[in-house]
């Protein structure tokens, strides 16, 4: 079965506001603050142009920014319809085919766009600094603003992922925007224009659904061990994707499996399942199981009833501390001589309460079978050991 290529494209959105900042007596640079809420935003991965995605953009915004009039001249200012210096090496007039090479360029130039004062001014500027970077010849372009404000409230800038430095400014130049699942977008505003046009207030506001305010139904933090042998023995239909090969009609058919529990042996291990996969996440499980120290009755989840009755005492219990990437392992074991239970830690070893036995970090548990036989062998055994001399074999 065949992958479905990726057709949408999801990247974060920041907002922020261009504001002007003095950094001499008559020389301002742009400083841009992060202001709002971040979006999330799909896209068409193809033929998404800077108009498209303005217009996917604004739409996610209506409820907070509002479009202003026709004649009302509003709009934010591009670099290129404000009176600029821009300082471009002599090189840069050759033209080149390489669309790689000119988007370079292109950055490279708006990164040297600074917005400045009057014509005096420049050229106050211009005299102060003609002595800076003398090895490398430059030529002054002069943008004029052409009088006529820009149709978009906000300028595209490709960011870095904390929205604070400047990679690429997107061009509306009707071509398909280069973009990937990596990228991060800032809406740059003009300070004017986010003033008249955005409404912060909507913007944050955001309304509590009546369930916010109700308690969450509390999962059942326990459960049975017998409720999972009842599980792990009942029947399960196969899926769609896995079906089963009849060797009489030779071909795969959609079936059920089940697992029937023949006879037990008298050390019984249970193994809970703390591991959870699937195709997107692995997690660990840490619900409580509760199972008990004595008496466990397996009678009725045996097809065999002719054996002895499978009841069992728990003996040991192995513990798994810790996630899917790392843990530890300790141990529970009850001593058959004095009828405690204690904790095995590495190399140390203490007693413990039997209440603490039942923990969600059980991971695999032991039982053995209650037999009046197999008791008292056991016993017989003990205590030929302890009236044994040292030296004497059996």
């Amino acid at each position: 079965m065949r992958m479905m290529k990726v057709i949408l494209l999801f990247f974060p959105v920041y907002q922020r506001e261009k504001r002007a900042r003095l950094t001499s007596y008559s020389y301002s640079s742009s400083n841009k603050a992060l202001f709002g809420l971040p979006l999330m935003v799909s896209v068409p991965r193809k033929n998404l142009t800077y108009k498209a995605l303005y217009n996917i953009l604004m739409e996610r915004m209506t409820r907070f920014v509002t479009l202003p009039e026709e004649d009302a001249g509003m709009g934010c200012k591009n670099e290129q319809e404000s009176e600029a210096d821009v300082e471009m090496n002599e090189d840069k007039n050759e033209e080149s085919d390489n669309e790689d090479c000119e988007e370079r360029e292109l950055e490279k130039a708006y990164q040297n766009v600074h917005v400045n004062g009057d014509e005096n001014e420049d050229d106050n500027r211009d005299s102060q600094n003609g002595d800076n970077d003398s090895s490398t010849q430059k030529n002054k372009v002069k943008l004029q603003c052409k009088g006529k404000a820009s149709k978009y409230l906000f300028n595209l800038m490709l960011v870095n992922s904390y929205g604070s430095s400047d990679i690429q400014a997107l061009q509306d130049n009707e071509k398909p925007l280069k973009l990937t699942g990596r990228c991060f977008l800032a809406l740059d505003w003009d300070s004017k224009v986010k003033e008249k046009c955005y409404n912060d207030q909507l913007a944050e506001e955001s309304e509590e659904h009546e369930s916010v305010h109700k308690k969450p139904a509390l999962k059942k933090n326990c459960i049975g061990l017998n409720d999972c042998i009842e599980l792990f023995l009942a029947k399960e239909k196969l899926g769609a994707n896995d079906p089963w090969y009849c060797p009489s009609c030779k071909k795969h058919q959609q079936a059920t499996k089940k697992f029937d529990l023949w006879s037990l042996p008298k050390i019984l291990v249970v193994h809970l399942k703390r591991f959870s996969y699937n195709s997107f996440w692995r997690d660990k499980l840490d619900t409580l199981v509760s199972f008990p120290l004595r008496s466990l009755d397996m009678s009725d989840h045996v097809i065999n009833k002719d054996q002895p009755r499978p009841i069992y005492n728990l003996i040991a219990v192995s513990n798994h501390y810790g996630g899917m990437g790392g843990g530890h392992y300790t141990a529970y074991a009850k001593n058959c001589k004095d009828d405690k239970w204690y904790s095995f830690d590495d190399s140390s070893v203490s007693s413990v309460n039997q209440e603490q036995i039942v923990s969600k970090a059980a991971y695999v548990l032991f039982y053995q079978r209650q037999e009046t036989g197999f008791q008292e062998s056991m016993e017989e055994k003990t205590n030929r050991s302890s009236r044994c001399r040292p030296g004497c074999r059996h």
